[in-house]
């Protein structure tokens, strides 16, 4: 929960970014120091995740190198360290039910943060000023405004919330507690509030999985799951390829078209060893054609990003890391679900990690980095790893490994 909020708080306008990258600094320095008093820590290394997940972070070590003096060293050690010990440690450490039952909590709790805004728009707490994302807007005879929480845009609170409520549904299914239906339906709540598309899109998409499930079981899950995903990828394959001007206006891309296609023809310009990290942005916009709001807006989707962060190999690599993590939760599902056993704990992971997959294609936001959305995508991703790829680590022990080894190089 800690972590949560803190990742949470460093894509906050109420505070300064630095400030809050302190903050995310202390929550894992404070995890690392929990470990070293322990004396033992569990990861994860489940090979058709790492192998590839390390190919992604050798390209962005190459990429820095090759872009030297235009890449952040902090936005490195973020897109490495960071989310190693998100996708390798928290999961193998954090129990799944305890991880769902701190996202559905944050969800709600981020979600009532900004209900007061819904309400009557920009409101103050002492030095603390919540502003809404847009409004007023009228729906029937009611007046209301579009909240963004603690968050610069109200994407992060819908992204937030939809897990928030995929992780609830799960505790719903299983102990149907009032707590637990109000937690789904605050979340929920969130989600329509916010009037975000992508937030839509993965609260249709879990809704969907969950009923195919219900219906046909394991198999319909992974079908639906599966292809799914296929006819989505191939959908959007179309539409943008569509001119805008052709299609109702609920599912045209408008200004996302144009970052894309500026965003691959970047990519097409670098394509072994991309632009670097942290230049999104600056890079894009030589080739941006679209609308002036959507200037300076960052790629608007993650696979596109990590290929023009790091080339060609990053990307194909980063796909490899996200068909895995897709393909190992369906089989933990397929391989754990037995009578008496809990099937919601698996089934609510496969969602998650589809919501996370769906949403990547309209977001930034990679499981690289330190937003809400990144961190638990790579928790999500973390979690999709079998158990018997679970190792027990002493760090007393590591630490005289690596001392004798440097001992040996010195001496030599």
């Amino acid at each position: 929960m800690t972590i949560i909020f803190t990742v949470s708080l460093s894509s906050s306008p109420l505070i300064s970014t630095g400030v809050g990258y302190v903050l995310v600094a202390i929550a894992y320095a404070l995890l690392t120091w929990l470990f070293l008093l322990k004396d033992n820590v569990a990861i994860f290394a489940y090979r058709p995740i790492i192998y590839p997940l390390i190919a992604v972070w050798a390209f962005f070590v190459i990429s820095f190198i090759a872009n030297i003096g235009r890449s952040s060293v902090l936005r490195l050690a973020a897109f490495t360290l960071l989310t190693a010990v998100n996708v390798l440690v928290l999961p193998a450490v954090i129990d799944r039910r305890t991880a769902y039952h701190a996202v559905s909590r944050a969800g709600a709790g981020l979600t009532l943060v900004g209900l007061p805004v819904v309400l009557m728009g920009e409101i103050a707490v002492g030095p603390v000023v919540l502003e809404p994302w847009a409004g007023p807007k009228e729906f029937a005879t009611f007046t209301y405004y579009i909240p963004r929480s603690v968050f610069t845009t109200p994407n992060n609170l819908a992204a937030l919330a939809v897990f928030g409520a995929i992780a609830a549904g799960a505790e719903w299914a299983r102990d149907q507690t009032p707590m637990a239906a109000a937690l789904v339906a605050v979340n929920v709540f969130g989600v329509l509030i916010t009037e975000s598309r992508s937030g839509l899109l993965v609260l249709g998409a879990a809704a969907g999985l969950a009923a195919t499930y219900y219906v046909f079981g394991v198999r319909g899950l992974t079908a639906a799951s599966i292809g799914g995903l296929i006819v989505f990828a191939g959908g959007l394959l179309v539409i943008q390829a569509t001119p805008s001007s052709n299609l109702p206006t609920a599912i045209a891309l408008n200004g996302r078209g144009a970052i894309w296609s500026a965003t691959v023809e970047a990519i097409a310009h670098r394509p072994f060893f991309g632009w670097g990290l942290g230049m999104d942005r600056l890079v894009i916009d030589r080739w941006f054609e679209g609308p002036s709001y959507f200037g300076d807006a960052g790629t608007h989707n993650s696979y596109l990003r990590v290929f023009l962060i790091g080339g060609i190999g990053s990307g194909v690599a980063y796909l490899a890391v996200c068909v895995a993590a897709l393909m190992a939760a369906l089989r933990q599902t397929a391989e754990n679900i037995s009578p008496g056993s809990d099937e919601f704990v698996d089934v609510c992971l496969v969602v998650l990690v589809v919501g996370f997959l769906l949403l990547q294609t309209f977001s930034g936001a990679t499981l690289f980095g330190v937003s809400v959305v990144s961190t638990l995508g790579a928790v999500f991703v973390g979690y999709a790893q079998p158990s018997t790829s679970r190792q027990s680590i002493q760090l007393s022990e590591l630490m005289n490994m690596a001392i004798q080894r440097t001992h040996g190089i010195l001496d030599s």
